[in-house]
C-alpha cells in the first residue's frame, strides 16, 4: 500500500505547494502589517471566515457557532504548547494523548481503528466471515475448494453507514490511488493481535496462538513449512458450536497472502498493474495458487481431510459465548410489547416491527441496544464458554464455562478497555475536555474509519461534549469551507477562523463527495488517503486548529521558504535502542536575531508501512505555509512508525535501522550519544526480519510475531513515542507549558 501512498501523496504535497490545487474565492495572502507582527489576539488582518453549522446526521450534531457579537466568557486554560496528530495507523495518536494527561492541547485521529468494539466484530463478523452453515458447506464437498461453490456464502452485506461488502475470501479492494492488497490487510489485522492477543480464541499459555498450536512448532518452523505442512490440532482444542460441535473434525494452521494476482497460465495481459482487475485478484484468495504467508491467529476446519485450508472451509471463532442480540429489554421484536417489555412466547405478535424503539441505528438511534453487536446486560446467552459446546461434550470446560456470566475472550477485553470509546464514556469530563480533537474519514474508506469514528464518538457525544460535523473541506453546504474549493482551504489557513467559538471545539470532517463523478473516484475522492487535495487538507486543517489556539502564535512572512529538516536518531529507553526520526524547524529558526525564540511541538504519526523519510512532503508544505505567514510557526517531528528489526545472522535486535537509497541503514544499538557519534551499518535486507508486521501503531506490544511473551518489556512503542519528545524538549527551542486567560 505504501508503495503507492508515498509515490502519489508526495507527488499531491509539491503540486499543492506550487498552487496546482488552487481555486479559492478570495483572502489570499496577509497583510504586511499584519504578517510581520506577533499579536496574542489577531495576528492577521481580515475578518475571519465563519463556516455555517454542519447539518446533523444523527450522530455528532453540529453546534450552532455564536453570534459575532455575543460577550466572550474567558478562562484560564494551561496549555502544553504540544499536539499530535496521526493518519490511518497514526491515528493512535488520539490514544497517547487519552493516555498522557496535560502532554498535550489538540489531539487528530485522521482514519484509524479507535473503537475497538466496531473493530472486534469488523474482524469477527465481516473479514473473516462469509461461511456457509455447516451442513452446506459438507453438502458440496466436491467443490470445496472452487471459487463458485455453493458451499460458501458470503459476502456479508454492510449493515451500517459507509461499510463495504466483506468476507474471508475476498476483501475489500480500492481502486484509488492506494493498493489494499490481501497481505495488507491482514498485516493489519495480525498486528493489533500483537498489540492486544488474540481476539479469536483464547489461550491462557499464549496471548498470539490459538490453544493447541505448540510455541514450539510456532518458533522452530520455518514459514515454508508451515505453509506446506500445517499444524493439527485435535481434542480438546478443536471445538467449535457453528462448525465443529462434535469435535469430529481436525482444525490447521492457516497460510494466506498475496496472489500472483491473475498470472494464470503465464498469461502477461493478466499479470500485476497492468491487470484491470489488479487490486480485486489483489485482495481475494485464489485457490488455484499457492499462498505462502502463515496467519499465526487463528485456524480453519479441515473437513475434507487433506490437511489445509480449502476456499469453503471456516475460520474458527471463539471470541465470545454466544447470545440473542435482541436488546438490553431481553426481546426480539416480534415478541416486544411496546412499553419496553415482552409478550410470552405463545402470545403472537404483528410483523416484527420494533415497537419498543431498541434497535441500533448508528445514525437515527444510537441509544439502541438491539443489533448493535454487543452484548447487553439482559440478552438471554448460552454459559458454554468460548467455543459454545457444553463439556458434557468436549470433555473440557473452556474459559466462562458455567460461570453464570457472559464472557468475551479477555485479550477482546483488555482491548476494549484500553480503547478511546472506552476513555470518552469513563474518564472525567474536566480531563477528555482539556483536549481539542479532531478527527476525519472519508465516505468511501474500504477499511471503514468513518464508520468506527462515528461508533467512537457516540459515548463523547452522548455526555454533552461539543462536536460539530462538516461534510468535507469545502465547495458545498455543510463543508468547513463551503463557500471555497476544496484547493481553496490552503488560500484561508491566515485568515480563516480556526478557533474552537469559530468552527467548533472539537471536530469531525467526512470527507468526500458523494456525488463524485468517476473521474473524482478514480483520484481517490473520499477514499482511505483521499484524493491530492484531500490529502494535502487532511495534514493543514490539523496543523491549523493547534497552531491557531495556542495564545501568542509566532507568525511572520518572509521571502524565504526554507525550514530545517533533520534526519536523525536518538537513544530511547523505553525501546532499549537507537530509532530514527525526523523534525522539520521552522523558517528562521536557525537565525541569530531569532536565537531567543521558543516554538510549539506537533507530533505526527504516518501510516502503516511509511517511514520518516515519507514526511518530507509535509515538511516542504508547513514550511512553505509559515514562511507565507499562513500558518504560525511550530516544530514539526516525526517518530519512525516501522517495525524493529531482528538480524537473522546474529539474532540481535535493531530498532535503528532506515532504508536510505534502497539500503538499510542500521545505527549501533548500544550508541547512547548524539547521532553523529554513533557508527552506521549498511545491512543486507535479506537478513532482517520485523518483529512485528511493517507498522507498529505506535503502541506498546503485548507479545511479537514469533510469540515471545517478553516482548512487551521491550517493544514499547508508545513509550518511545514519549522518549523522543522529551529528548526534542531538551535538544530544540520548545515553548514551555504556561497558563492563559482564553475564550470559554
Amino acid at each position: 500500500m505504501m508503495r503507492f501512498f508515498s509515490r502519489f501523496c508526495g507527488a499531491a504535497f509539491l503540486l499543492a505547494a506550487l498552487g496546482a490545487c488552487s481555486g479559492g474565492t478570495g483572502h489570499g495572502d496577509v497583510s504586511a502589517d499584519a504578517a510581520n507582527e506577533v499579536s496574542p489576539d489577531a495576528v492577521v488582518d481580515g475578518t475571519p471566515d465563519v463556516p455555517d453549522a454542519a447539518p446533523t446526521d444523527g450522530v455528532v450534531p453540529s453546534d450552532t457557532p455564536p453570534e459575532a457579537d455575543a460577550p466572550v466568557e474567558l478562562v484560564e486554560r494551561r496549555f502544553a504548547f504540544r499536539a499530535i496528530f496521526g493518519l490511518s495507523m497514526g491515528a493512535n495518536a488520539t490514544l497517547i494523548a487519552a493516555r498522557h494527561p496535560g502532554m498535550f492541547d489538540v489531539a487528530g485521529g485522521q482514519g484509524g481503528y479507535l473503537d475497538y468494539r466496531y473493530l472486534g466484530h469488523l474482524v469477527r463478523d465481516r473479514a473473516f466471515g462469509g461461511f456457509c452453515p455447516m451442513e452446506q458447506i459438507l453438502a458440496n464437498l466436491d467443490t470445496i475448494d472452487e471459487m463458485d461453490t455453493p458451499g460458501f456464502c458470503g459476502p456479508v452485506k454492510a449493515s451500517e453507514p459507509y461499510e463495504f461488502d466483506w468476507d474471508f475470501n475476498n476483501f475489500v479492494y480500492d481502486f484509488g490511488p492506494t493498493e489494499f492488497s490481501r497481505s495488507f490487510y491482514l498485516d493489519v489485522f495480525e498486528g493489533f493481535m500483537l498489540l492486544y492477543g488474540n481476539f479469536f480464541s483464547y489461550n491462557p499459555d499464549n496471548p498470539l496462538l490459538p490453544p493447541g498450536v505448540p510455541l514450539e512448532w510456532h518458533q522452530g518452523t520455518s514459514d515454508q513449512q508451515k505453509c506446506s505442512q500445517p499444524y493439527h490440532v485435535g481434542k480438546p482444542f478443536n471445538f467449535n458450536k457453528e462448525y465443529n460441535p462434535l469435535g469430529e473434525y481436525d482444525l490447521v494452521t492457516v497460510c494466506d497472502g498475496e496472489n500472483p494476482v491473475g498470472c494464470k497460465d503465464g498469461d502477461p495481459t493478466r499479470c500485476g498493474e497492468d491487470n484491470p482487475d489488479y487490486l480485486k485478484l489483489a485482495a481475494s484468495y485464489d485457490p488455484a495458487y499457492p499462498h505462502d504467508r502463515p496467519l499465526s491467529f487463528v485456524l480453519a476446519v479441515d473437513y475434507n481431510g487433506n490437511g489445509r485450508r480449502d476456499y469453503a472451509e471456516p475460520i474458527v471463532v471463539n471470541s465470545n459465548e454466544r447470545w440473542d442480540d435482541v436488546g438490553a429489554d431481553g426481546c426480539p421484536n416480534a415478541r416486544e410489547d411496546g412499553q419496553g417489555g415482552c409478550f410470552a412466547d405463545s402470545v403472537p405478535h404483528g410483523d416484527g416491527v420494533d415497537v419498543n424503539g431498541d434497535d441500533f441505528d448508528l445514525l437515527e438511534n444510537r441509544r439502541g441496544t438491539e443489533g448493535n453487536h454487543l452484548y447487553e446486560e439482559g440478552e438471554p446467552f448460552e454459559d458454554l464458554g468460548l467455543d459454545g459446546v457444553s463439556k458434557d461434550v468436549s470433555g473440557v470446560a473452556d474459559h466462562g464455562e458455567g460461570n453464570g456470566t457472559f464472557d468475551y475472550n479477555p485479550n477482546y477485553l483488555d482491548a476494549v478497555a484500553k480503547d478511546l470509546h472506552t476513555y470518552f464514556a469513563d474518564t472525567p469530563q474536566d480531563e477528555v475536555q482539556a483536549i481539542d480533537w479532531e478527527f476525519d474519514g472519508g465516505i468511501r474508506d474500504p477499511l471503514s474509519h468513518l464508520t468506527s469514528n462515528l461508533h467512537l464518538l457516540v459515548p463523547f457525544v452522548e455526555r454533552g461534549n461539543e462536536l460539530r460535523t462538516y461534510d468535507d473541506f469545502a465547495g458545498r453546504p455543510g463543508t468547513l469551507m463551503p463557500d471555497t474549493t476544496c484547493g481553496g482551504v490552503m488560500d484561508f489557513l491566515g485568515t480563516f477562523d480556526w478557533s474552537a467559538r469559530g468552527i467548533g471545539k472539537n471536530v469531525l470532517i467526512k470527507y468526500g463527495d458523494p456525488n463524485a463523478t468517476p473521474a473524482m473516484l478514480e483520484a481517490g475522492d473520499g477514499k482511505h488517503v483521499g484524493d491530492g487535495c484531500q490529502i494535502v487538507n487532511r495534514g493543514v486543517v490539523g496543523y491549523a486548529i493547534a497552531s491557531w489556539r495556542w495564545p501568542e502564535p509566532l507568525v511572520k512572512k518572509e521571502s524565504s521558504l526554507q525550514g530545517r529538516n533533520v534526519l536523525a536518531t536518538f537513544y530511547s529507553s523505553s525501546l532499549q535502542d537507537r530509532r530514527w526520526f525526523s523534525i522539520t524547524l521552522p523558517p528562521g529558526y536557525d537565525d541569530a536575531d531569532k536565537a531567543d525564540l521558543s516554538y510549539p511541538t506537533v507530533a505526527f504519526l504516518t501510516g502503516h508501512g511509511m517511514d520518516v523519510t515519507s514526511t518530507s512532503y509535509t515538511a516542504i508544505l508547513t514550511s512553505l505555509f509559515m514562511a507565507q505567514g499562513n500558518l504560525p510557526r511550530f516544530i514539526l517531528v516525526a517518530p519512525d512508525g516501522q517495525c524493529c528489526k531482528r538480524r537473522l545472522s546474529t539474532g540481535q535486535r535493531l530498532c535503528g535501522c532506515l532504508k536510505i537509497d534502497n539500503q538499510w541503514n542500521c545505527v549501533d544499538p548500544t550508541c547512547q550519544g548524539p547521532h553523529e557519534s554513533c557508527s552506521i551499518e549498511i545491512v543486507p535486507g535479506n537478513d532482517l526480519d520485523e518483529e512485528c508486521n511493517k507498522g507498529n501503531f505506535y503502541a506498546n506490544q503485548r507479545v511479537d510475531r514469533w510469540g515471545n511473551t517478553d516482548a512487551s518489556t521491550y517493544m514499547r512503542y508508545e513509550d518511545g513515542v514519549i522518549d523522543l519528545l522529551d529528548w526534542v524538549d531538551q535538544n530544540f527551542r520548545t515553548r514551555a507549558p504556561a497558563t492563559y486567560q482564553v475564550p470559554k
